[in-house]
C-alpha cells in the first residue's frame, strides 16, 4: 500500500494532536524556567528563621506556592514546616518565610524549600506546573535550664545526698555534680554524669566521699546538653545555685563533737547548721535526753517502764519530786547516814540506842530487887 504526501502529512497531523491532549503535565525538581534564591538561615535561640524569593522565566508564568520543611538531623522524627509560605502567589515572582519557634533539640537542622509554579505553555502547549527545591540548614545551640531546688542533706552515715528538680529539656544528657570541701578553693566534679531519668520530678545523687573527713560542703550541678554540632560538650551547660550541709566530723577527727580540738561546731552534739543559699537544715549527733526543762514547766511525767513482775507504789508516787540542789553543808562523809536531809555520824546515831538498852536493863534489875526487899515473907 503506497501512501502519498497528503496522507503522510495527515497521520503526522493527527499523532501531533493526540500528543497534545494526552500528554500528561511535566514536573521537574530543578526547572530552568522557575529559579529560587534563598537567605542565609537567621537562628535566635530556639527559634530559625528561613526565607528567599523565587521567579518564573516566562513573563506570563506565575507562582502558585511554596513549603519549607526542617528536620531535625539527629532526630529525624522531629520537623517544623510550613504549606503556604509565599506571598504573593499567581505573580511571576513572589517572596517567601517560615519561622520554626521553640524547636526541641539541639543541634544541626536540615531544611528543604520547593518552589511551585507554572507556565502558560509547555513544549505541548499545556499549562504546566513545574518546581525547584533549593536545601539550606542551621544549628540550634541553648543552653539548659539551671537546675531548680538544689539540696544537700548529711545522712547518719555522713555521705551527703543532693536532689534537685529534673530538667524539661528532650534531648538533655545529664548532670554533672560539683563540690567545693573544706580543704579546696573552687568547684570541682565528683563522680559520674548522673543520666537524666526517664520521667518523674526530682533527681538525687549521693556522695560517700565526704564521711571520711566531714566539714562544710557546697554542691552544684550543671545540666549538659548537645551543643549546635550535636555533640556533648560545655557550650550547652547550665549551672544551679549552690547547696551548703556540714558534715559532722568522724569521732576523735580533728573538729569532731567530743574532741577538743579547734575547729568543733559550736553547741556540742544535736547542734544545728545553717546553710548557705539553697542549701537544707542539717543536725549533728542527737543529744543526751534533758528532762530538766521539761520538769520545771510543769510538763506531764514521762512514762516510765516497769520490769515485769514489779509494781509501783501506790498513788503517792511521784515521778517530778522537787529535789532541791546539793548545798554544801548537806555533803556527808563516808561513815555517815543521810536520813530525811541530815546528816550524822554512825556513833553519835548509836549512842541513844546505848543508852536506852542500858536504862532497860536497871529498870529490870530495880524491879526485881523491890520485890525482894519490900515484900514481907509469908508465914507458914
Amino acid at each position: 500500500m503506497r501512501v502519498g504526501g497528503r496522507g503522510l502529512a495527515g497521520m503526522a497531523a493527527v499523532a501531533i494532536a493526540s500528543l497534545v491532549v494526552l500528554a500528561p503535565a511535566t514536573t521537574a525538581m530543578a526547572d530552568p524556567a522557575l529559579t529560587v534564591s534563598l537567605d542565609p538561615p537567621g537562628v535566635d535561640g530556639a527559634n530559625a528563621t528561613v526565607s528567599g524569593s523565587a521567579e518564573m522565566a516566562g513573563p506570563l508564568d506565575w507562582i502558585t506556592g511554596a513549603e519549607i520543611t526542617a528536620t531535625s538531623r539527629k532526630h529525624p522524627g522531629t520537623s517544623a514546616s510550613c504549606s503556604n509560605c509565599a506571598d504573593p502567589v499567581g505573580q511571576k515572582a513572589t517572596h517567601f518565610s517560615f519561622t520554626a519557634q521553640g524547636l526541641d533539640y539541639n543541634g544541626p537542622y536540615d531544611v528543604a524549600v520547593v518552589v511551585s509554579g507554572r507556565k502558560i505553555v509547555d513544549a505541548f502547549f499545556n499549562h504546566a506546573p513545574v518546581s525547584t527545591r533549593q536545601d539550606t540548614s542551621f544549628n540550634v545551640e541553648v543552653v539548659p535550664a539551671p537546675p531548680a531546688n538544689v539540696t544537700a542533706v548529711a545522712n547518719p552515715d555522713r555521705s551527703v545526698t543532693v536532689r534537685w528538680s529534673r530538667n524539661t529539656e528532650p534531648d538533655l544528657v545529664g548532670y554533672q555534680v560539683q563540690r567545693r570541701g573544706p580543704s579546696t578553693s573552687g568547684f570541682q566534679p565528683v563522680g559520674l554524669v548522673v543520666n537524666q531519668p526517664p520521667d518523674g520530678s526530682t533527681v538525687s545523687w549521693t556522695d560517700t566521699t565526704t564521711a571520711p573527713s566531714g566539714g562544710q560542703f557546697e554542691f552544684l550541678v550543671v545540666a549538659v546538653r548537645p551543643d549546635g554540632d550535636g555533640v556533648v560538650s560545655d557550650r550547652a551547660t547550665s549551672a544551679s545555685a549552690g547547696a551548703a550541709v556540714s558534715v559532722p566530723a568522724p569521732p576523735g577527727a580533728p573538729g569532731a563533737p567530743g574532741s577538743g580540738a579547734p575547729g568543733a561546731p559550736a553547741g556540742g552534739a544535736g547542734t544545728l547548721f545553717a546553710p548557705g543559699p539553697g542549701g537544707a537544715f542539717t543536725t549533728g549527733s542527737p543529744a543526751p535526753l534533758d528532762l530538766s526543762s521539761f520538769l520545771a514547766t510543769g510538763g506531764a511525767p514521762p512514762a516510765i517502764a516497769v520490769p515485769g513482775g514489779v509494781t509501783l507504789p501506790d498513788g503517792t508516787f511521784s515521778a517530778t519530786l522537787p529535789f532541791g540542789p546539793k548545798n554544801a553543808s548537806d555533803t556527808a562523809g563516808a561513815d555517815s547516814v543521810k536520813i530525811l536531809g541530815h546528816s550524822t555520824s554512825r556513833r553519835t546515831l548509836l549512842l541513844p540506842v546505848a543508852t536506852g538498852l542500858l536504862m532497860c536493863v536497871l529498870a529490870l534489875h530495880l524491879r526485881r530487887f523491890n520485890r525482894r526487899v519490900l515484900t514481907p515473907p509469908l508465914v507458914p
